[in-house]
């Protein structure tokens, strides 16, 4: 009879510790999610950038062939102004990143252009999910930066270089 009431309160020990492991999971799953958005869209940026800042728009026997790079999808800086190229592209990866991120916030991002090579940095913050958790804990949160650097070459050239097909 002394036992009256024991799996009550190992219950409502274990349970909640459970519930706290399975959200846990959860949060660091859609952080992971989050983290393979960051690194693809940097990936895809540093590339479309390094595109569009060799040729300016142009090839080198300096014709514009403006349906192969709407075809190619990178055309997202239209009129090929190299002064603009930067804060478009940063402004690109801004929109991007924030509209696909699911618990993340973005926290900081970075484009440069230097010689030969486009980088492209970004990092998000997977703050304390618990409300309080930072005064509590001293936690800022966790955080996951991500670096692309991407040649400046051009698909079109390269491919008319190795071929020989110079016109």
């Amino acid at each position: 009879m002394g036992n009256k009431g024991m799996m009550t309160v190992e219950a409502s020990v274990v349970v909640p510790i459970i519930l706290i492991i399975v959200v846990a999971e959860f949060f660091f799953g859609l952080f992971l999610i989050d983290m393979s958005v960051v690194k693809s869209e940097t990936m895809r940026l540093a590339d479309e950038a390094a595109d569009v800042w060799k040729t300016d728009g142009k090839l080198a026997d300096g014709t514009y062939k403006s349906q192969q790079l709407l075809l190619r999808n990178k055309n997202f800086l239209q009129k090929n102004r190299r002064g603009q190229l930067i804060s478009k592209t940063r402004l690109r990866l801004q929109k991007r990143i924030a509209t696909r991120l699911n618990i993340a916030s973005l926290d900081s991002y970075k484009v440069s252009i230097s010689g030969d090579k486009v980088l492209v940095q970004a990092s998000v913050r997977l703050g304390n999910p618990l409300l309080g958790g930072r005064k509590y804990t001293g936690i800022k949160g966790w955080i996951f930066k991500c670096e692309e650097k991407a040649d400046i070459t051009n698909e079109e050239e390269l491919l008319r270089k190795l071929s020989g097909n110079s016109r």
